[in-house]
């Protein structure tokens, strides 16, 4: 186990500029209603980027994790949250316990006493970010740990998982009870909208669909729109001084075809 963790692990991202999705935004609100907001979708779909504007925007308290094969160990998962919590909650001195060999057989009774105590020290509203969820351990504790915690958190504490697959069975427990349901985004092409429903799949509710792009485009997505009309504009201009272009050409061989003659 590292003395200590790299400052990605445990510190936000910072953009330096985000495309503002207001509807994303909207459907995050809704969602720290919930105990999990599992955020998904491939690389490159602007999960990270979306949550931490996120934060931003609504000027939330938050503490950030980066998940990562180590993660696996939970002693080394405990460990760093430790520091993540001390970097988001520094005026507390006093570290959080750690994870040692006595505690193993009790582990949902240690967890659950950790994250309440890691409760006490945010303020509220307050949300959790586990990034990179996709690089835990399929096999490893950290999924049934994950959902020990997030049910241990009081009121007003959201926890937000970003990854590039879908909840974990561990995760379908937390269906049984009403606060507590699981509500995946999914941001998708494009980028300023998202498709929403409730895991798992048998008891599904779907919040949007991309039927529902072009209405959305339509408001707040106007600027998009606009510059499509734009560039079929330019298109159509472009085209058109092309055949004009070629009509001349034609006509002067003509006109000079019949000069030879």
């Amino acid at each position: 186990m590292k003395s200590t963790p790299t400052s990605a692990k445990i510190t936000p991202p910072q953009a330096q500029w985000v495309l503002p999705r207001p509807r994303l935004f909207r459907r995050l609100d809704q969602g720290r209603k919930r105990s999990v907001i599992w955020v998904m979708g491939p690389p490159g779909a602007g999960k990270t980027t979306l949550v931490s504007s996120y934060l931003k925007a609504r000027g939330l308290h938050g503490l950030w994790y980066q998940i990562d094969a180590g993660d696996g160990d939970p002693a080394t998962f405990f460990y760093y949250l430790g520091l993540a919590l001390k970097q988001a909650a520094p005026r507390y001195r006093q570290a959080l316990p750690a994870l040692t060999p006595e505690y193993l057989p009790g582990l949902d009774v240690f967890t659950s006493r950790y994250f309440e105590t890691l409760a006490s020290r945010l303020r509220s509203p307050c949300v959790l970010v586990f990034d990179n969820y996709q690089e835990a351990p399929a096999d490893g504790p950290l999924s049934d740990i994950l959902r020990t915690g997030v049910a241990a958190l009081p009121r007003g504490f959201a926890t937000v998982i970003v990854s590039r697959a879908e909840p974990s069975p561990a995760f379908a427990r937390l269906q049984e009870f009403p606060k507590q349901r699981v509500i995946l985004i999914d941001p998708r092409f494009p980028r300023v909208f998202a498709r929403e429903k409730i895991f798992p799949r048998k008891r599904l509710e779907t919040h949007g669909d991309i039927g529902q792009a072009d209405q959305w485009l339509g408001h707040g997505g106007g600027d998009l729109r606009k510059k499509g009309r734009e560039q079929q504009h330019l298109l159509g201009v472009g085209i058109g001084l092309i055949k004009d272009l070629v009509g001349k050409v034609i006509e002067y061989r003509l006109r000079g075809a019949d000069g030879q003659g």
